[in-house]
């Protein structure tokens, strides 16, 4: 079995096959091993096959770390949504945020490294505007303020240590790649059983697969930590298939889906997907090309993203689209760097703005 899908397949708390004698030596240096500590940890404590002191002492102090994160996380989020009651808005929690207290315990979370947190298009300046009280928005690279405004997800971290790093979601992924129906997203939304209040929601079963599959497929990768929740997900929580098909439909997102759900069924042959991954399955000249072009890594060059995005994408004027402003809001970027020097009334440049003010960035 592949190294990696076997770490998985180890972290599923459902899974009752022992590990390998030479575990620690086959995992320990692959992808994600970290993330997955706690849930390793959590299966050979119940199944009794401690390892080796010093495995046994890195893997005690992952978990214990992960374990502060997350109850760090928890406090943060309660304390976040009691801010936002005031405001009258809400949030969506993502990945990780959402799956912790759902689909994993609490005390066997898969780690995160943040918060991921969705608001409505409409919302999102009050949101962001009440976590710039206590964050501030992390700015990559100051040459590139007009590519930073148009973002679909940007970074805050906290103004005090230690603090949860959160990011926050204007949408799923880049626009106009998928069709995603927002109005759907939120009416099919849950209470999230760790955080009732009505500000903190979470995505429906379907959605919550769409997401972790159009993720994926912004990462160009299907083979990580992500089958783990895609796998937790059908067990603890089945979807409906065929609603599910429909809305990866609308969104122009079966391409993603399939190659998630086949992922999945590769990691873990007993969840029997093969109806739907066949329902699913592009052509095969489509699948000749996704093949070929998710062998390349995200940072491969604009055509090769651009062929990928087609590839897995059903809007071509969505992707042509998307991929011609990013090239005009770059042109612009480039503009913005040659301007002449110029200064405001307090003799600022007027290129050096404080990343922590609520207004750098936004339009």
């Amino acid at each position: 079995m592949n190294p990696y899908h076997a770490l998985l397949r180890a972290s599923d708390p459902l899974d009752t096959s022992p590990p390998p004698p030479d575990w620690w030596k086959r995992w320990r240096a692959l992808a994600d091993f970290e993330r997955l500590a706690p849930l390793l940890w959590r299966k050979l404590l119940a199944d009794g096959g401690m390892p080796p002191n010093t495995a046994a002492d890195e893997l005690r102090e992952l978990t214990t770390r992960a374990i502060i994160e997350q109850r760090m996380g928890h406090h943060w989020l309660k304390r976040f949504s009691e801010r936002l009651t005031s405001t009258g808005k809400q949030v969506m929690l993502l990945k990780g945020a959402a799956f912790n207290g759902w689909l994993y315990e609490e005390n066997a979370p898969r780690r995160s490294v943040d918060i991921d947190l969705l608001a409505r298009a409409e919302d999102f300046d009050a949101i962001e505007r009440l976590l710039l009280e206590t964050h501030d928005v992390v700015l990559i690279d100051p040459r590139r303020r007009l590519t930073h405004r148009d973002l679909f997800e940007r970074m805050y971290r906290p103004r005090c240590e230690p603090g949860i790093i959160v990011e926050l979601h204007r949408d799923l992924t880049n626009p106009g790649l998928y069709r995603i129906d927002h109005a759907a997203l939120w009416r099919a939304s849950q209470a999230h059983p760790t955080y009732p209040a009505d500000q903190m929601r979470m995505p429906s079963r379907e959605h919550a697969l769409l997401n972790l599959a159009i993720h994926a497929a912004r990462n160009r990768c299907f083979d990580d930590y992500g089958l783990l929740d895609a796998w937790r997900l059908i067990c603890l929580a089945e979807p409906d298939w065929r609603l599910l098909e429909t809305q990866a439909t609308k969104w122009g997102a079966r391409a993603p889906l399939y190659l998630l759900l086949r992922a999945v069924g590769q990691c873990w042959p007993q969840a029997r997907l093969d109806d739907v991954i066949r329902r699913l399955r592009p052509s095969a000249a489509r699948r000749y090309l996704l093949k070929n072009l998710l062998t390349t890594t995200p940072r491969d060059g604009r055509l090769h993203q651009l062929a990928a995005q087609l590839a897995l994408s059903d809007r071509l004027r969505g992707v042509l689209r998307f991929q011609l402003a990013y090239l005009l809001t770059r042109a612009g970027d480039a503009l913005t760097a040659i301007a002449p020097f110029r200064q405001d009334a307090a003799g600022r440049d007027a290129h050096d703005i404080d990343s922590s003010n609520p207004d750098d960035g936004r339009r």
